[in-house]
């Protein structure tokens, strides 16, 4: 059978007045060929092949049976099941086969219904990272979003985690001027521990629950992998990303101008344009929301203490760096009590001991001259190292928290050789081993 080409060709030299014998050399064919095909005035068509039946076609509803059940289940050990049923084939032929059975399945699970929220009914809140600062930590932002009148708050972080979490929460409070009914979140871990069915049934962070109870607030929680079901399709964190991050990245070095950065971006872009799903700017509608007053609640308390060692050379660890306290306080137990102002204070039973600025990165150092003086003067026989004009000059006026601090001498074994040789107390011989 001729193609379709050929038989164009065919109707086409005859009504231009070609012979059947020169129509015929021309295209290769025989004379009668070309008088069959004049003859007809439909064009050419094949008749489909019968399909042949697939080997996987006995194990089909098998295979749609199990996908439903178990809609993450591996082709691997779906191919192991089929085997056990008879099935021959290749695993292939299974992989081809659930893919768009898998496939429709997610279609129907990204479906949502799409509801609006009464005003000062909902704060959605998300996390979000945003690559590095250029001393190699991790830049996160909480983005707390109030779902009526569309107001944005931002809070950069270089942790994830619970503390930092309420910290960014209270601030949107005061930049909101009040306190949502509801928080909404997508499961981080920063607020719960286990996912149950409900939030009743779930474990929550006991930190953050504390905060729920102190505000009067009610939590929601989205199903688990299914942001969707926040009911408003928001993208804050593609928005921050880029009209705010992605302009300035390595312009800024710690979180602190990052935050300065937010709120004048805040308070000048994102929440004075003319929003795509209300048609209104956020701080017009922001004062039909009816927040519970900040006036109406006691402040929250931000601090957070955790217990910590400290170390025969009087400095105790934490959050990846060494902080001194008073040589007398070696070797035993404290309570750190971290600021949300990146400041913390050392307690030991029931006294403050120590202030210490909250040192960024890792592995460093931080001994304060005063914290080691006697400690040098009975081990080494020798004065600890001269504070700074400038930590000297602010000593009087400064909080000692906010005082320059002097990193820690490096000193050779030897030292500490001579110091065990002519040690002739307990007390020496234990700081020298």
């Amino acid at each position: 059978m001729l193609t379709l080409e050929a038989w164009v060709d065919i109707k086409a030299m005859h009504r231009q007045g070609r012979s059947i014998r020169s129509i015929a050399k021309e295209l290769g064919i025989s004379r009668n060929t070309v008088r069959r095909y004049l003859r007809d005035e439909k064009p050419p068509h094949y008749a489909a092949r019968p399909k042949r039946p697939s080997i996987l076609e006995p194990h089909k509803d098998y295979l749609t049976k199990r996908i439903e059940e178990k809609p993450e289940i591996h082709a691997t050990v779906l191919l192991r099941e089929l085997r056990e049923r008879g099935y021959t084939g290749q695993i292939t032929l299974v992989k081809d086969f659930i893919r768009p059975l898998r496939a429709e399945r997610r279609r129907l699970e990204e479906l949502t219904v799409r509801f609006e929220t009464a005003p000062g009914d909902q704060l959605q809140v998300d996390w979000s990272e945003f690559g590095r600062l250029p001393d190699g930590r991790k830049l996160y932002a909480l983005a707390p979003v109030l779902g009526w009148s569309r107001t944005l708050f931002v809070y950069f972080t270089t942790r994830m985690v619970v503390q930092e979490l309420l910290y960014g929460l209270v601030q949107s409070f005061e930049y909101f001027g009040g306190v949502p009914r509801t928080l909404l979140f997508d499961n981080p871990k920063t607020v719960v521990l286990r996912r149950g069915e409900t939030v009743e049934d779930s474990t929550l962070h006991p930190r953050f629950l504390d905060f729920l109870g102190h505000y009067g607030l009610t939590l929601r929680l989205c199903k688990v992998r299914r942001a969707q079901t926040k009911g408003k399709v928001e993208r804050p964190m593609e928005y921050i990303w880029t009209s705010l991050v992605y302009p300035n990245l390595g312009r800024y070095q710690a979180p602190a101008e990052w935050n300065r950065a937010a709120r004048h971006w805040l308070d000048t872009v994102a929440n004075v344009r003319i929003h795509g799903t209300t048609r209104e700017r956020p701080f017009d509608r922001l004062p039909k929301e009816g927040l519970v007053p900040l006036a109406s609640v006691r402040p929250y308390d931000l601090t957070w203490t955790e217990p910590r060692k400290v170390h025969k050379d009087c400095h105790f660890s934490f959050e990846g760096n060494r902080y001194s306290v008073p040589w007398q306080h070696g070797s035993a137990a404290v309570l750190v009590r971290r600021y949300p102002e990146e400041r913390i204070e050392v307690e030991r039973a029931g006294e403050v001991i120590a202030h210490h600025r909250l040192r960024a990165g890792k592995g460093q150092t931080i001994t304060l001259p005063e914290h080691v003086a006697g400690l040098w003067q009975r081990t080494l026989a020798k004065p600890a190292p001269t504070a700074t004009p400038e930590r000297s000059a602010l000593a009087a006026t400064a909080p000692a928290w906010a005082l320059p601090e002097v990193e820690v001498e490096m000193r050779d074994l030897s030292v500490y050789e001579q110091v065990a040789v002519g040690a002739h107390s307990p007390m020496l011989t234990e700081v020298a081993r």
